[in-house]
């Protein structure tokens, strides 16, 4: 692995990341799968233009076949802002691990109609370039299927990688690749 890969990813409209699922190269020379959330509270808890992210980061090992998913549960609104508790499932092999974080003040609403909020982009991540915003952190990695539910499936759901007809309820979007 020799530099950073985005899996999939929701930016602004002016570029800045709000979610991420990347496959990175770790300080301790370890590959991982490291997602990276928003929040209100970190973008105004340090000066900088890049906050600290929330972040979950899985190890892995980029030669195997990985399956994942990310699921995102509204939990309430508070001070006006959405929280989420967010889960990402990796499964390779036979191992299945999962890690949880809990995003108070996001700094995004998701199924909301806003020109705020890029749609989901698979194998890259949008960002700001000279000449607008483009594709950056491209992945070189192969996508079986992607699917989008409407509600959050549990991680032995997500581990099985059960094979799919397209109308199973609560499948929204499936694209075989």
């Amino acid at each position: 692995l020799d530099g950073t890969q985005t899996l999939f990813a929701m930016d602004s409209s002016t570029g800045s990341p709000l979610v991420s699922l990347q496959l990175r190269p770790l300080l301790s020379g370890q590959a991982g799968l490291v997602f990276y959330s928003c929040s209100a509270a970190t973008r105004t808890a340090t000066a900088s233009a890049d906050p600290e992210p929330m972040t979950i980061t899985l190890p892995t090992d980029p030669s195997q076949s990985l399956a994942f998913g990310v699921t995102f549960s509204f939990l309430r609104t508070a001070r006006g802002r959405s929280v989420y508790q967010i889960q990402v499932v990796q499964s390779a092999g036979a191992t299945c691990t999962q890690e949880t974080l809990l995003v108070e003040d996001s700094c995004y609403t998701l199924g909301t109609n806003t020109e705020q909020l890029h749609l989901p982009v698979f194998g890259a991540r949008m960002a700001a370039v000279p000449d607008g915003i483009g594709a950056v952190e491209g992945a070189r990695a192969s996508f079986a299927d992607i699917r989008v539910w409407n509600f959050a499936r549990p991680p032995e759901e997500i581990c099985a990688g059960a094979s799919i007809i397209g109308s199973e309820v609560g499948l929204t979007t499936w694209i075989p690749v």
